[in-house]
């Protein structure tokens, strides 16, 4: 079923199929055909494309060459979208400096918008980063909202 939509050009279909090549589920697994489709959605803007396409270049699988370079576009093109895996994968690689310039200031900006969806790891990086910059009261500090007692 995702195949015709695919070939009419549905992005989400093209990102969902290539999610199924990516982890062989109901096909032959594939890197290669999950680059091809997610790069078909990615073009069209889907957020999870673009994420997974970072993914893809981060760790080289299915793509020509491993890149920190090409990963930390997509993994930006996503985060500007609001995805919280982006922002916090592309707060990550400025914090080390692959791919992009390292920049603590910027890897802070990015895990900010990830904690503040409550992301976790992005929260402990924060106090992570805090602790390595010395300082003595925590930047963020997440509070879940309350549950409604029933």
């Amino acid at each position: 079923m995702f195949r015709r939509w695919v070939e009419k050009g549905k992005a989400w279909a093209q990102s969902g199929l290539g999610g199924m090549y990516e982890r062989g589920l109901g096909v032959e697994q594939s890197y290669q055909h999950a680059v091809e489709l997610y790069t078909l959605a990615a073009s069209q803007g889907v957020a999870d494309a673009q994420y997974n396409l970072g993914v893809m270049y981060e760790r080289g699988q299915g793509v020509e060459q491993q890149s920190y370079e090409r990963a930390a576009e997509y993994y930006e093109a996503a985060a500007r979208q609001g995805m919280t895996e982006a922002q916090y994968n592309l707060g990550t690689l400025y914090a080390i400096g692959q791919g992009v310039e390292q920049s603590f200031e910027i890897a802070r900006e990015c895990w900010m918008k990830s904690a503040e969806q409550g992301n976790e790891d992005s929260i402990g990086n924060l106090h992570g980063l805090d602790k390595h910059e010395g300082k003595t009261t925590t930047t963020y500090s997440f509070t879940p909202p309350k549950r409604a007692q029933s």
